[in-house]
């Protein structure tokens, strides 16, 4: 962490859900609409998360996760997916990704879930490497054409993506 910048922990408000959505759309490459960075869509998911990072007033990162269900249970879902982690380049390295995550892997603590999963695209190699090597991720199924519907910067990175997913202890 950088010294003298405390970091703290938001929930996604109106002040922060345009600077979010600016920031995840820079770094990841794609052109999510201001509305996906907004409040639980209620009646979707069990579970919902959607915090930021913020250092002097500045949304530095941001995470978005939420429940899925395979059916064995209306009470526990079975994992929560993450669909959206981004972080600053000139934060990254600093903790912030892992502080974020820490957050989604809290509430699954508090609500016996036991598996968090996400899919990145196969050509992300930082991000991959960041999720095995930091948080114990274990690469799974490739998925063609993960991110064919999603609006992404040309040639940047692949439509097709991995899996990845961890148990909790």
């Amino acid at each position: 962490m950088k010294e003298g910048c405390p970091v703290y922990i938001r929930d996604v408000n109106g002040e922060t859900t345009a600077q979010f959505c600016r920031l995840a759309n820079s770094v990841l490459g794609t052109q999510y609409p201001p509305e996906s960075f907004e409040a639980a869509p209620r009646g979707h998911h069990l579970l919902y998360i959607c915090k930021v990072a913020v250092v002097h007033g500045e949304v530095v990162g941001g995470i978005r996760a939420h429940s899925v269900a395979d059916g064995s249970s209306s009470i526990v879902p079975s994992a929560m997916y993450i669909d959206m982690l981004a972080v600053s380049p000139v934060w990254q390295h600093q903790g912030i990704g892992s502080i974020l995550l820490e957050q989604v892997e809290l509430l699954c603590r508090e609500c016996y879930v036991h598996v968090l999963q996400l899919h990145t695209p196969v050509n992300n190699t930082a991000a991959i490497r960041w999720y095995v090597d930091r948080h114990s991720f274990v690469e799974g199924d490739v998925v063609p054409d993960f991110y064919l519907s999603t609006p992404m910067e040309a040639g940047r990175l692949s439509r097709d993506a991995v899996l990845l997913s961890r148990v909790m202890e």
